[in-house]
Parts: C-alpha cells; sequence; structure tokens
C-alpha cells in the first residue's frame, strides 16, 4: 500500500476542485514541511473533506509526520472514498481484493473498481482490465478487457500504455501484432525503465523487429541506467550467453550480483547457477544455496526447484528428500496460475507442454494438501487423458532416486 500512495501522491489530486487550504496543505507536504501539511489535513477532515482523509491515508502510509501505521491509512482511505475522493477508489478495491486484507470482499472490491472507471481513473481502468483478462472474480472477457486497457491508454497513462502494449504481443482481445506491441512500449517513457526492458527483450526474440542482440543490449543498458533490475539480469544472461557480446563469465557475474541488489529474483538464480557451477566465480555450493534461498523466499519458482535439487543431493546443505519435495511442490503451486495461461495458447511449444506435464505430476505426488488437489484439478482440464496418465506414471516414479531425477528422465533439466 505504501508504494503505491507514495507513486500517486504528487500527481493524483487535480481531478475535482478541493477544500480550501488544501493546495496549501499539499505544497507544504512537497516542501517536506510535514507537520504543517498534518494540521491542515487534520482540519479539512474534520469538516468533513475527502481529500483531507486522502492526504492522511498518505501520510500514514509514509510515516509522515505520524508514526507509520498501514491500519490507519487504510481507515483514512475508506473514509475519503466513501466522501467521493476517485482517487481513493482503486486503493479501496485493492484492499477488497487483497486476500491478505482483512476488508477481502471480492465484490466489495469490483464495485470500487466500476466507481473508479466511471470516474476516468486510470489506477481503475488498468486494475479492472487486468481482472477482466484473467476472469478474476468476475466473467472472463477479454475483449471487454482490451477496451478498458485501451480507453486507459488514452488518458496518457504509460502503465496502461505498456498493458496495451503487452494484450498486443499476447493477442489478448485483439489479433495478435507484435509490431504494433513494439510501436507502443517505443513510445512509453516511464521512469522505471521497463519499456525499454520490454523493448530489450523483444528485440532478443525478433517480436516485431528484426532478432538483433546488441539492439537488445542498448535497451537493457538504457533501463539499467534507471536502477531496472531485470534488465540487469538480462545484460548479465547475454554476456552468459555470448549474445550481442563477447561471452564474459566475469561480466555476466556482475550484473546478476547489480541485479540481486535490485532484489531480482532472477538474477538471484542465475548468480547460484554460476556459484553452482563455478563460472565466472569460485565454485561454491553453500553459497549457491545462499542465492537460491534468498531468491525462493520472493517466491521464485526456479530457485525453489534448484534449492530442492541441492536437498536431494546434499548439495551446500544436509541432504533431505522431505526438504527437496516441500520444495518442489511449492514451486509447482506457485507457478499453477502461469501453467494455466500458457495451456490456453493456441501454438504451446511441445517442450512446454511436457514441463507442465511433469509439474502436474509433481502436484500429484503433493496430492495430501487440498490446494494441490485443486490446482491439479484445474491443469487436468487443460490437459489430454493421455497426458494426465502420463503425469500419473512419472509421479509413481518419484519414488525411487527423487524427484528431480524422475523429472529430468521425463524432460531435461536445464540447471
Amino acid at each position: 500500500m505504501k508504494r503505491l500512495l507514495s507513486a500517486i501522491v504528487l500527481s493524483c489530486c487535480v481531478a475535482f476542485a478541493h477544500a480550501e487550504g488544501y493546495e496549501t496543505g499539499v505544497e507544504a507536504y512537497r516542501a517536506g514541511d510535514y507537520a504543517r501539511a498534518l494540521k491542515i489535513f487534520q482540519e479539512l477532515s474534520a469538516r468533513g473533506y475527502g481529500d483531507g482523509d486522502w492526504m492522511l491515508s498518505i501520510m500514514y502510509a509514509n510515516g509522515a509526520a505520524v508514526m507509520q501505521d498501514s491500519k490507519k491509512s487504510e481507515e483514512y482511505a475508506m473514509r475519503a472514498a466513501e466522501r467521493g475522493v476517485e482517487n481513493a477508489y482503486t486503493l479501496v478495491a485493492i484492499l477488497h481484493l487483497s486476500k491478505k486484507s482483512d476488508r477481502f470482499d471480492p465484490a466489495k472490491g469490483v464495485a470500487w473498481l466500476q466507481k473508479g472507471v466511471k470516474a476516468h481513473n486510470p489506477e481503475s481502468l488498468r486494475i479492472l482490465a487486468l481482472h477482466k483478462s484473467k476472469g478474476k472474480y468476475m466473467p472472463q472477457d477479454k475483449e471487454g478487457a482490451f477496451r478498458l486497457m485501451k480507453e486507459c491508454m488514452e488518458l496518457n497513462d504509460a502503465l496502461c500504455a505498456m498493458g496495451l502494449a503487452e494484450m498486443y504481443a499476447k493477442g489478448t482481445g485483439t489479433p495478435q501484432s507484435y509490431t504494433k506491441a513494439f510501436r507502443l512500449y517505443k513510445s512509453v517513457r516511464d521512469d522505471a525503465g521497463e519499456a525499454n526492458y520490454m523493448l530489450g527483450r523483444m528485440s532478443e526474440a525478433g517480436q516485431g523487429t528484426d532478432k538483433d542482440f546488441g539492439l537488445a543490449m542498448e535497451y537493457y543498458l538504457s533501463a539499467a541506467k534507471k536502477q531496472n533490475g531485470g534488465a540487469m539480469n538480462r545484460i548479465g544472461e547475454l554476456y552468459l550467453r555470448g549474445q550481442g557480446v563477447a561471452r564474459d563469465y566475469a561480466q555476466a557475474a556482475y550484473w546478476f550480483e547489480k541485479a540481486a541488489d535490485f532484489q531480482n529474483s532472477d538474477g538471484l538464480v542465475n548468480g547460484g547457477h554460476l556459484y553452482a557451477q563455478g563460472l565466472g566465480v569460485k565454485r561454491d555450493d553453500a553459497e549457491a544455496v545462499k542465492w537460491y534461498q534468498e531468491a525462493a523466499e520472493k517466491g521464485n519458482s526456479d530457485a525453489m526447484r534448484a534449492l530442492a535439487r541441492f536437498h536431494e543431493e546434499g548439495r551446500g546443505v544436509a541432504a533431505s528428500s522431505s526438504n527437496a519435495s516441500q520444495l518442489f511442490c511449492n514451486a509447482a503451486l506457485n507457478d499453477q496460475p502461469r501453467m494455466l495461461e500458457e495451456l490456453a495458447e493456441a501454438n504451446l511449444e511441445a517442450a512446454a507442454r511436457k514441463n507442465i506435464i511433469g509439474e502436474l505430476a509433481v502436484l500429484y505426488h503433493c496430492k495430501n494438501k487440498s490446494e494441490a488437489r485443486e490446482a491439479a484439478s484445474a491443469l487436468e482440464t487443460r490437459l489430454t487423458a493421455a497426458e494426465r496418465d502420463a503425469a500419473q506414471a512419472l509421479a509413481g516414479n518419484f519414488k525411487d532416486g527423487g524427484i528431480g531425477k524422475a523429472l529430468d528422465s521425463f524432460a531435461p533439466s536445464s540447471l
């Protein structure tokens, strides 16, 4: 919540007339005179003005002149929304749509998003579009999602422009067009470097432009200057593979470490691989485990699988088949939504489909968990009877020699 509020604090409140004194409070906030700003917004709130509540929500989220307090921030955001502050609608919707929130209520969350859409709030448009495209908390409507994202983009919102570009690239609610996606990403100017990161990915793949690793590197370097950890990781991967640049393991290690410094979990996984194999750094299984563990704690499924193999083999940690099994299960559960999206693609590659069968086998292995059974059931509906049988047979092999070895015999790992 703090991150969302911090991102919109200085640009959120220009859509409607404010109470007298509000602008003075915002000026004080911008100048860092938080005590003065707090007094002004408290007075506005006491007089029943929602924009005072909204700014108090921001101040409690950021700990400006008050102790940081997420609960109070939520309460003021709710009050602001109920008093008609349109920019609060999205935040209140997010609170109702988050399973981690004690306010979790999807119906209310969607209703607040719809109010935000009526007010032409870009963030509400974008989030509702994402939920419609996935059928989350509402019937799936990819065409409707595309229309919402396009409406949002037309409000000159950079995040919506990137969302629309992704829809063109995936063919979500519109005919697939890498050319339109590439063009849209090029039109975006964002402070986080995400647009240049995506231009680099598309240049690597030859999507919407000629395949050009050198150009991809230029885009990544531009994004890295904006402290984009994903771009730093891709630079490391280009050095690792020798694409667009001479292969240089030391440079790869340098960029993976930079990516890790910016909390990029893929950079942590790749750094772990280098320590596991002794590429650009001295081989050190215990150090590899540290990198994998940190990435796994960030929810990275590849890190969980790599760490599972180390537990299975007793590399860098004491051998533990139970720990390995738990990590494989967690990775499969974590990746189930992604696998469902992939299975919805018309031209999913055979190798990717085979990997999904392997993960279904892992879910069968974790069948004593209700979560795993539900996840497996959802995948089964997208697979053929023969594929389900293959997963069952593979799960039966996990008892002999460990899960990792059985998976490799079915679909070799790239680790």
